[in-house]
């Protein structure tokens, strides 16, 4: 039986803003930048300098996958299970073995991309399992009890 939990801190894939929320910022941030240039600074910079620090500072890093350098972490540990409805108690022992594998994908780009849902919607992507996306890479861990 697959177990799975988001731990504090923890999020789902793919859930936090929609994509037309993120373009539809960037132009507005882009709009004020452009707004707030002095028309003397306007007049005196080369177009091609202005539109290359305009691009720059407006680029988005989608994340690249590392797939060469996948990472599996495996371990035995003990699930608290004193919470779980699947499960009947009897005594003082809320805890059964299971193992824990914790894929490592890592990544290069911009982290926050994560949690821009797309143009159509993705849904249950976790398979029952928890993402952590932390320091360049993608933790995702699955549990199974016994």
């Amino acid at each position: 039986m697959l177990y799975a939990i988001l731990r504090a801190g923890e999020r789902m894939l793919f859930d936090r803003i929609s994509i037309f929320d993120v373009l539809q910022s960037r132009s507005r941030k882009l709009k004020e930048k452009i707004q707030s240039l002095t028309p003397d600074y306007l007049l005196n910079a080369s177009e091609p300098d202005l539109i290359t620090w305009l691009k720059d500072e407006f680029r988005m890093e989608v994340p690249t996958l590392d797939e060469s350098k996948i990472e599996m972490e495996h371990r035995e540990r003990q699930f608290d299970v004193s919470r779980s409805p699947m499960r009947i108690m009897y005594g003082d022992a809320p805890s059964i073995p299971g193992t824990e594998v914790t894929f490592i994908l890592p990544f290069a780009g911009d982290a926050s991309f994560f949690e821009v849902s797309p143009q159509q919607a993705i849904h249950n992507l976790s398979g029952g399992g928890n993402q952590v996306v932390t320091n360049g890479e993608i933790r995702f861990t699955m549990q199974a009890q016994i």
